[in-house]
């Protein structure tokens, strides 16, 4: 009962402010203790309220049940895991397309793999070979947990690895409270998000092209590594030219600070794929399909993305989605019910 008192109080200054020090006190005599912390959920929301409960009580790791499985990850993590705690599902239209894909097996890439969210789901299907790939540790730990307790078809094979353009070894900044910020740093300049100020730690790289993996059609690949995308279109230039479906984070402040060809990344998708939508966060329901020359307009700031680096507000708020997804110019796909 202390404990509670002494995390209820902690709760509520933050709510109402130092005064509630002997306001708390009042209603805990009057046996009340729940009206502050109906006040902090009202006020921070019961995620919030339920994650900082647990942090103050040391707990690391939580379960979250909901529509792809049963899911741990860090009690701390507001982002990946958080909106999944939310929502109970994640990127939704991106599970579609997904499913659609491989409706007679084939061979699922996950570069940014993080806790599992995407790879797990796809991975149900016993006849789709699956390749993850998360180079922080935390994460990686949690990854592998997850397909352990969900997967159970041995169809999943996991590299704690960053992919880029080099094979090499990385400093690689860690952000807090969001298990998907994690980033490659190449610069480490004072930055928007004060980047300057994370910690570090050094991790692998690889080239994908290097690591010639078994791939069988269709072959679908998501890429979401806080700006490494350009990097990873270099050394994975052989391999993504065999895609048959592309979902790819493009936040422009990210991709510059690490220091790849945007323009470079643009032109491959325009060369290679036909169509595909854009999709503004991870939980929209429905993406526009537009013929790919309008990801040409992705390098010049149209559809209100900044790349310019005097105007960096946009692309921090509005870190688009770009899924240049369908079938190559030159290939016969057999699966064309995704474009709805």
């Amino acid at each position: 009962m202390k404990i509670a008192r002494k995390v209820i109080g902690k709760i509520a200054r933050k709510v109402i402010g130092e005064r509630s020090v002997y306001f708390d006190r009042f209603i805990f005599q009057l046996g009340s203790r729940t009206t502050v912390l109906d006040a902090a959920i009202e006020h921070y929301g019961r995620q919030r309220v339920f994650c900082h409960l647990g942090s103050f009580l040391s707990v690391k790791s939580v379960d979250v049940e909901g529509e792809l499985g049963t899911f741990t990850g860090s009690i701390d993590d507001f982002a990946a895991l958080g909106t999944y705690m939310k929502n109970r599902t994640w990127a939704p239209q991106l599970q579609s397309l997904l499913r659609t894909c491989f409706k007679s097996g084939g061979t699922f890439i996950d570069v940014g793999a993080n806790i599992g969210l995407t790879l797990v789901p796809v991975a149900s299907n016993r006849s789709v070979r699956c390749y993850g790939f998360e180079p922080e540790p935390l994460n990686f730990s949690y990854l592998a947990r997850n397909v352990a307790a969900n997967c159970k078809f041995d169809n999943v094979r996991l590299h704690q690895l960053a992919l880029f353009d080099k094979s090499t070894t990385l400093p690689f900044e860690l952000a807090t409270n969001h298990s998907g910020d994690h980033r490659i740093q190449i610069n480490r300049a004072d930055g928007a998000m004060d980047e300057q100020f994370r910690p570090t730690i050094q991790v692998k790289s690889e080239r994908l092209d290097a690591l010639h993996l078994d791939l069988q059609r269709p072959l679908a690949v998501k890429i979401d590594t806080q700006g490494a995308e350009p990097n990873i279109f270099v050394g994975g230039r052989e391999t993504l030219a065999k895609a048959d479906l592309i979902a790819f984070e493009f936040w422009p402040y990210a991709m510059r600070r690490i220091g790849g060809d945007v323009s470079q990344m643009i032109d491959f998708v325009a060369d290679t794929f036909a169509e595909g939508p854009i999709a503004v966060d991870d939980m929209v329901e429905d993406m526009t399909w537009r013929p790919i020359k309008a990801f040409a307009k992705l390098r010049h700031g149209s559809d209100g993305l900044a790349v310019s680096d005097h105007d960096l507000t946009p692309a921090l708020h509005r870190r688009v989605r770009v899924s240049p997804s369908g079938k190559p110019r030159k290939s016969n796909v057999p699966w064309e019910g995704g474009r709805q």
